[in-house]
């Protein structure tokens, strides 16, 4: 009978920490640093950003992230997002938002027009579904807190970064179906652009 392998293992001190510096020292050179990077000069649009009034970003968190809950979106004064998965909840108590209108529970409210919500809504899903589907990847993310910073050297260009990012998607089944927002199954991050940058220029580290 042939005989096993002989295993040789050799114990380089140092050697597993020098080959752990240099991997993340080549994922940090894949981060984008310039400010065409939205995570670290986001600019708001109103095709593919909705920003969330309520409820507050903790109350969204403990939702998405530990319980694993789903979040609906509301759109003022239109039926079209309604089905018939809200009669059930009818008899529920809902809360007073501007207009007079009625927010059930687990419903978020974004600011803006309800055609302008309606547009983002739209554009966020096809573009999160292409992505997916030509890339493989998600790019779709609820943002809780934003960092304001300056350019170095002057205090009066300031930029805008999200802090925390939830890996999100968004789906509807049929048409005059709300939206419906759940967290995918990829880990909740701190911004990595924003905290290289903060590390590389000021010395913080998140």
């Amino acid at each position: 009978p042939a005989k096993p392998p002989v295993e040789i293992k050799v114990d380089i001190p140092g050697l597993r920490e020098a080959v752990d510096r240099k991997l993340q020292l080549w994922k940090e050179r894949l981060i984008n640093l310039s400010l065409r990077n939205r995570l670290l000069n986001f600019r708001e649009t109103r095709s593919s950003t909705l920003s969330v009034i309520e409820p507050d970003p903790s109350a969204i968190f403990d939702r998405l992230v530990k319980d694993q809950g789903e979040y609906f979106i509301y759109v003022e004064g239109q039926d079209l997002f309604r089905d018939s998965e809200e009669e059930q909840h009818n008899s529920l108590e809902g809360t007073q938002v501007g207009g007079g209108t009625v927010r059930r529970p687990h419903e978020l409210v974004c600011q803006g027009s309800p055609q302008r919500t309606a547009r983002a809504l739209y554009t966020l899903r096809s573009r999160a579904h292409s992505e997916l589907e030509e890339r493989g990847i998600n790019v779709l993310f609820v943002a809780l807190g934003f960092l304001r910073w300056p350019e170095i050297g002057t205090s009066s260009v300031q930029h805008l970064s999200p802090v925390v990012l939830i890996p999100v998607q968004l789906e509807r089944d049929r048409s005059r179906q709300r939206y419906r927002l759940t967290r995918v199954a990829e880990d909740v991050v701190m911004n990595p652009a924003l905290a290289l940058k903060l590390r590389n220029d000021f010395g913080i580290n998140m």
